[in-house]
């Protein structure tokens, strides 16, 4: 699978994720996705801006935490 493939099924799947509601109330996903977002900021690679503005705007999308 190429790199290309592999971000754009990460993408997908970060938004299937955000699409259910224990997602976004999940602290261990929040955690996951802000660092996920800081090591690819780190990177200063182009390759990964259409991944990091999903993963942006999932944080946004995240509620208040019920569970970790």
């Amino acid at each position: 699978m190429e790199e290309k493939d592999s971000i754009k099924e990460l993408i997908a799947n970060i938004q299937t994720a955000m699409g259910l509601s224990k997602c976004r109330k999940c602290g261990c996903i929040k955690e996951s996705l802000k660092i996920m977002k800081s090591e690819l900021l780190s990177t200063g690679k182009d390759d990964f801006l259409a991944l990091i503005n999903e993963l942006k705007t999932s944080i946004e999308k995240m509620e208040p935490i019920e569970y970790t």
